[in-house]
């Protein structure tokens, strides 16, 4: 090994797979297509591990420790989410991950329907929906 401690060799091998996917893209393609296809369901967390990354700057570890203090259920209306449209092999759908759009701050994990119903108030939209609540009742 030309690197004894386990951190440089990692790093050295992190830049020699990359430098081996660059001189050989066709070859990197083959090779993720065959493994998506014995593996589904690791290659389907692994998408949505780098989407929420992606999305939200948040890892996994994040979202099931928020999970956990939420009890599993929406911070909103308290209830579990609704198993609408599990994935494949889910016991459960995901909670939404809600997130202030101006400053990107994750604040909570909702259900569908709370997600949803924040949408709606926080679009310019809100004053008419209050409008049109005060003018049409009763």
């Amino acid at each position: 090994m030309p690197h004894k401690d386990l951190e440089t060799r990692r790093e050295y091998a992190r830049e020699y797979q990359r430098a081996w996917a660059k001189k050989n893209p066709e070859k990197k393609r083959a090779y993720e297509k065959t493994a998506r296809l014995r593996h589904p369901e690791k290659w389907r967390a692994k998408a949505r591990r780098q989407a929420v990354r992606r999305k939200y700057g948040i890892e996994q570890s994040d979202y099931d420790r928020m999970f956990e203090e939420q009890g599993g259920v929406c911070k909103i209306c308290k209830r579990p989410q609704r198993a609408r449209r599990a994935a494949k092999g889910a016991d459960q759908r995901r909670l939404c991950i809600d997130h202030d759009h101006a400053t990107g701050k994750v604040r909570g994990l909702l259900c569908d329907w709370c997600n949803t119903g924040l949408g709606f108030l926080e679009s310019p939209m809100r004053a008419a929906f209050e409008d049109y609540l005060e003018r049409y009742s009763r």
